[in-house]
């Protein structure tokens, strides 16, 4: 992949053997991108519409044609290795709504000034974890949001061992914390590591519909009846009624300063 450098998108940055790269300085990228999230995420998280059942997924490839020069792809001899999927808002509150990620994904790009960056996800191919990826990532999305102008950094985060405390309400997980006073969750402890501050809880920042049916295909498992189910990837309890399958998950407003 040539690394072509294209006005208003962010600089490459080479952090090691790995670059930094914008799909709106190389639009081959896309696919690459977009090709990494099932290797990396739950298929419920990418295939169930939200909040009803007949709603359609999110439209990942939107983020990266609508605002390409905000979505970053970490490079690695030509391969695809992670990618961070960040929107602009126009929000400049205090704390961000509890509805978390859906309200980010709905509120991208309207408004103006376009003032903050909310980073959606950051992902790792299976076999480039544990190299600190997710940090180089982090640390290019402030610098994307530095290069347009934007003010602050927001991040609704995914707790990566929450689905371990499925019944636990994501409060009492965020009181789990090691003998220095840092979250016991190491994606948490990341985030405060570089710099990051908890805002809050988003109690519904992800909300997920489909039929029992579509569940099932989801997670492989039989999820015909009703009642609260706990699914793998899950942070919550799956509750099925009439055939119908809802899932709401909380996640954690952090900021980074710019």
């Amino acid at each position: 992949m040539p690394h072509a450098h294209l006005a208003g998108a962010a600089p490459n940055i080479k952090h090691m053997s790995v670059v930094l790269i914008s799909p709106a300085q190389e639009p081959a990228l896309a696919e690459h991108m977009l090709a990494l999230l099932p290797r990396s995420w739950p298929a419920f998280l990418l295939r169930a519409g939200a909040p009803n059942a007949d709603d359609p997924p999110t439209d990942w490839s939107r983020f990266i044609s609508d605002w390409p020069a905000h979505q970053l792809a970490l490079v690695e001899e030509e391969v695809v290795i992670a990618t961070a999927h960040a929107v602009p808002l126009s929000w400049d509150g205090v704390v961000p709504p509890d509805t978390g990620w859906d309200w980010a994904v709905r509120e991208a790009g309207r408004g103006a000034p376009l003032v903050t960056l909310c980073a959606l996800a950051i992902t790792v191919a299976p076999e480039a974890q544990s190299r600190g990826l997710s940090k180089i990532a982090l640390q290019g999305l402030g610098d994307v949001a530095r290069h347009h102008g934007l003010q602050r950094l927001i991040v609704p985060v995914r707790p990566n061992h929450k689905h371990r405390l499925p019944h636990m309400s994501m409060a009492d997980y965020l009181e789990r914390r090691t003998e220095d006073g840092l979250p016991q969750d190491p994606w948490l402890r990341t985030h405060i590591r570089r710099g990051g501050r908890i805002m809050g809880v988003c109690s519904r920042s992800m909300q997920l519909a489909g039929t029992s049916a579509d569940w099932s295909r989801w997670t492989g498992l039989p999820l015909g009846e009703d009642g609260k189910h706990v699914i793998p990837g899950g942070l919550s309890p799956l509750e099925i009624r009439d055939g119908i399958g809802r899932y709401a998950e909380a996640n954690v407003w952090v900021e980074h300063p710019l």
